[in-house]
């Protein structure tokens, strides 16, 4: 197998009979696929995601928790979800969890190969070398997305979106008006939806729109000033990736980087 174009997989399922299954069905039919890790115990899910940091998980939805939600909603976990159901109800409730795909039992080939698919596919459309292109070809574009909130959804045009800040499992979802809007998808949810050349993730915590930047303020991380007047803070860890999005925005400061040195 090609380890540099593998991919990593946990299996975690309440039923060993399940797991054997589900291995057997990706080692005949998902040939780039390595199981690294199994597991039928809940309490062991979000270890294994630590220690392997796996590029998938197949789970069982009965083994789901709200402390299991509120860690993949976390920044600490980029690995993908694809739930195993018993009911296309909770398959629902899987996708306000952005979860990469959803497979109902019982079990079948074409499902675990549509669910690798969809991974190598997503996987390309964030590499960094796509954020050029993607700039681009919609550079200008504007279009509307569905915010789910505690009493049903609500459609906004993203250019009114000033910023996203996690709150746990939910996120705070700022407008250009001063409205606050509660929704139930967590941060990385709204990473993974809005346009990449608009939005940066500044912070595990802070996703702003780069058109309501008015001033970067440097420092180890450095602070943002929105042209409403709220600072947020730049991470260290987020700070080349911020500098090198504004690259691509228009904005001249990797020049500015190379003769100040500061940033």
């Amino acid at each position: 197998m090609d380890t540099k174009n593998t991919i990593s997989a946990i299996i975690v399922d309440g039923k060993t009979k399940n797991i054997n299954i589900i291995r057997k069905l990706l080692s005949v039919h998902c040939l780039d696929v390595d199981v690294i890790g199994t597991s039928s115990s809940a309490s062991d899910m979000m270890n294994l995601i630590r220690l392997q940091s796996p590029d998938v998980m197949f789970l069982d939805s009965d083994l789901v928790s709200d402390e299991f939600l509120k860690f993949i909603g976390s920044e600490k976990c980029t690995t993908e979800l694809v739930f195993m159901v018993e009911s296309k109800d909770f398959a629902i409730k899987a996708f306000e969890y952005s979860a990469l795909y959803c497979i109902q039992k019982p079990f079948c080939s074409s499902e675990f190969i549509e669910s690798i698919n969809r991974l190598k596919q997503k996987k390309t459309f964030y590499s960094f070398k796509r954020l050029e292109s993607i700039y681009r070809e919609k550079k200008g574009s504007d279009g509307r997305i569905m915010l789910p909130d505690l009493l049903g959804f609500r459609l906004v045009n993203v250019s009114q979106i000033v910023r996203c800040e996690a709150d746990t499992c939910y996120t705070n979802v700022y407008l250009d008006d001063g409205e606050k809007i509660v929704s139930s998808k967590p941060l990385w949810g709204f990473v993974e939806v809005l346009p990449l050349h608009l939005f940066c993730r500044v912070h595990s915590k802070h996703l702003i729109n780069l058109n309501y930047l008015q001033q970067y303020v440097k420092g180890r991380g450095g602070i943002v000033i929105l042209l409403d007047g709220t600072t947020v803070e730049v991470s260290e860890r987020k700070k080349k990736d911020f500098i090198e999005q504004l690259a691509f925005f228009g904005y001249s400061f990797l020049e500015c980087h190379q003769r100040t040195n500061g940033y």
